[in-house]
């Protein structure tokens, strides 16, 4: 298949950046964003004359993408020794984002451009008419380094976030010869909140050389909200689907640098559990639904990895490494 394609791209970014240092060693930095995007790509190919061994009218799928969208982004970070040996540091993020897209496909004949060809297996064609997309992002954040001894070091943080993303999607599946529509409208929610926590501590009492241990657990859940309706305004589908998911990661490792080698080693256990609470499944005119998603209520899994890793320079520009990995 031999095709073109054209990409073209415009951004609009504006920046503001203000810090501030009190007497107390409290240091207090914001960042506001404002960012305006818009993208667009079309491409055409060439389809050879036969397809799985059948003759096929010879002609051009070509497409067509536009998507653009704005962006509101504010950061508000602060960090504080609160004696010699503990710094504390929080902050919060607020995240705002409209947009919308534009996505089409058809397949054209050769003598003809712009004329659909003769309908086949191959011969289909798919647009997708506009897509609007709203989100918004709440994301606070607080951290604590504590200097226990000379060689150890502990860090804990907590991270919450919330998001909330609607799309709404309107496309339009043709098919026929001479083609023939069929559109729906697709409606979709995601409220999601995550909770992150982790603890590190770091021994560096050994020349070159740092022993670790970190802990990660996260916790997502989620509110997902399907809905697809036709052109009639009937409904083909309707989900409304609750999710827990807790992720666990434990590692120990060692990292060193002995005789120019940089040497790194560590072993990962990792645990995860999801539930799914499906309040909501029908499909056309309300009839119940076979489940969703792919009749899946709970999910348990764990993994195990250990990792050597060792590298070395050897000119200005030239490494060589070599990585072993095991996950039994």
């Amino acid at each position: 298949m031999r095709g073109t394609a054209l990409l073209r791209s415009r951004v609009f970014r504006a920046d503001s950046k203000n810090w501030y240092a009190f007497c107390d060693n409290l240091t207090i930095e914001d960042n506001a964003r404002f960012q305006i995007v818009d993208f667009d790509s079309s491409r055409s190919d060439f389809v050879p004359t036969r397809l799985n061994g059948k003759a096929e009218p010879q002609g051009h799928p070509v497409s067509a993408d536009d998507t653009a969208y704005h962006q509101f982004q504010n950061t508000l970070t602060a960090e504080k020794w609160i004696s010699e040996r503990t710094l504390v540091s929080g902050g919060y993020m607020f995240l705002k984002q409209s947009g919308d897209a534009q996505y089409d496909m058809a397949y054209t004949s050769e003598n003809a451009p712009g004329e659909p060809v003769a309908y086949s297996s191959h011969a289909k064609f798919y647009a997708v008419d506009s897509s609007d997309l709203d989100q918004i992002s709440h994301i606070a954040s607080a951290n604590s380094l504590m200097l226990l001894s000379e060689d150890l070091v502990l860090t804990v943080g907590v991270q919450a976030e919330f998001t909330e993303n609607e799309t709404l999607l309107e496309d339009n599946l043709r098919h026929g010869n001479p083609p023939s529509d069929h559109i729906v409208e697709v409606d979709t929610d995601i409220d999601a909140v995550v909770l992150r926590e982790n603890i590190e501590a770091r021994y560096l009492g050994i020349d070159g050389m740092t022993v670790y241990a970190r802990g990660d657990l996260v916790q997502d859940q989620y509110d997902l909200f399907e809905q697809t309706l036709d052109h009639r305004g009937v409904q083909e589908l309707r989900r409304d689907t609750e999710a827990d998911i807790t992720r666990a990661r434990g590692r120990v490792g060692v990292t060193a640098a002995p005789a120019g080698l940089k040497l790194s080693a560590y072993y990962q256990y990792e645990d995860r559990d999801a539930d799914y609470t499906h309040n909501i499944d029908e499909e056309e005119r309300g009839d119940e639904g076979d489940g969703y998603s792919g009749h899946i209520y709970g999910l348990e899994s764990e993994g195990n990895e250990f990792v050597v890793k060792a590298s070395k320079r050897l000119a200005k520009g030239a490494s060589v490494s070599q990585r072993e990995r095991a996950s039994p």
